[in-house]
């Protein structure tokens, strides 16, 4: 299994879960889970599968990173 990459910032660690690369970057959004500012995810719809007109993912967005406070 691949080494995950991890960022590390003053406030936050996000652990790519995903290459950013296959993913749309008109799609990328960042969700609050669980206790507000604590957890976040990033998610993003598969590259070819993002229809810029009703900006919507046709097959659902996939989780491409987590964001930790630290």
């Amino acid at each position: 299994m691949p080494k995950k990459k991890v960022h590390i910032t003053k406030n936050y660690k996000r652990t790519r879960v995903k290459d950013p690369k296959k993913f749309d970057k008109r799609s990328f959004r960042t969700k609050d889970v669980g206790r507000p500012g604590h957890h976040k995810i990033i998610v993003a719809c598969p590259k070819g599968k993002y229809n810029a007109k009703t900006k919507k993912c046709k097959v659902g967005t996939q989780v491409q990173a987590i964001i930790e406070k630290k």
